[in-house]
């Protein structure tokens, strides 16, 4: 049984990873286009206390400023592969059995954030997240400013501080 500290202390038994950097989407260069996240590793690095996480929360944050009557969507996507090449991934199943979340904004301002849970018991060894923006319009004022973290839990080992 875990001692009271243990218990109290969850941020010291999970890691976050940098896997989205900020990125900035406007409605002509990159509308539509599918945008892979950076590629996180889960195999245990010898010597580091990482381990075999068989859990991460996606969490993406997002701001928007778009036309009066516009709008767009954002479909994020979860992925494990057991190679680093782009066309070897395939869709994780998130907890609620979904296999994307997407985002939509009517508002000429907006600020948010997407969560999902994963379930990375099933998951190989590499995962990312992948983005789809779309617009309502080619107006070049529709812009989406995203970016993301994955923060992983749930290993049999706690990470090294």
């Amino acid at each position: 049984m875990a001692s009271f500290s243990h218990n109290h202390d969850v941020g010291a038994r999970i890691v976050g990873f940098n896997a989205l950097a900020s990125v900035t989407i406007d409605s002509g260069s990159t509308d539509g286009l599918q945008l892979n996240g950076r590629i996180y590793d889960r195999f245990p690095i010898s010597g580091t206390g990482n381990d075999l996480f068989l859990s991460a929360k996606a969490i993406m944050d997002y701001s928007a400023t778009i036309a009066t009557g516009e709008s767009w969507a954002l479909a994020l996507q979860y992925q494990s592969s057991t190679s680093t090449a782009s066309t070897a991934f395939t869709d994780l199943t998130q907890i609620d059995g979904s296999t994307s979340n997407t985002v939509t904004a009517t508002t000429a301002t907006l600020v948010g954030v997407v969560e999902a849970n994963l379930d990375l018991s099933q998951a190989n060894r590499y995962v990312r997240i992948q983005i789809t923006p779309t617009h309502s319009t080619a107006a070049t004022i529709d812009q989406v400013i995203i970016g993301g973290v994955l923060v992983f839990g749930g290993g049999d080992e706690d990470p090294a501080t």
